[in-house]
């Protein structure tokens, strides 16, 4: 037997001496159902996306070619005669003396 319930939005408390039971009062409101407009939100979506894709490439991001470096005189260049060298080889090191036994 029920003695007290209790009322909270779409809940309802009602409990007894041992138990308490929570039982769903109202089902889902219309303005909460999203199947009903899902295509629309979808589109909208989709067209968001789709203008957002095309302002982003349309975008210009290029600035002015930086301006050409200025012309100096050129150095000149004078070649010298190289004087080609030789390696010295040296003399391979003398035979190390034999280990007395």
């Amino acid at each position: 037997m029920l003695r007290r319930s209790k009322k909270f939005g779409f809940f309802c408390i009602q409990t007894n001496s041992n138990w308490a039971f929570i039982m769903i009062t109202d089902r889902k409101q219309a303005k909460a159902d999203l199947r009903r407009s899902y295509n629309v939100y979808l589109q909208l979506g989709l067209i968001v996306a789709l203008l957002s894709f095309i302002g982003l490439v349309r975008i210009n991001l290029y600035s002015e070619p930086p301006a050409p470096p200025p012309v100096e005189e050129q150095e000149e260049v004078v070649m010298e005669e190289v004087i080609q060298t030789k390696q010295i080889e040296t003399p391979p090191p003398p035979p190390r003396p034999p280990v007395p036994v």
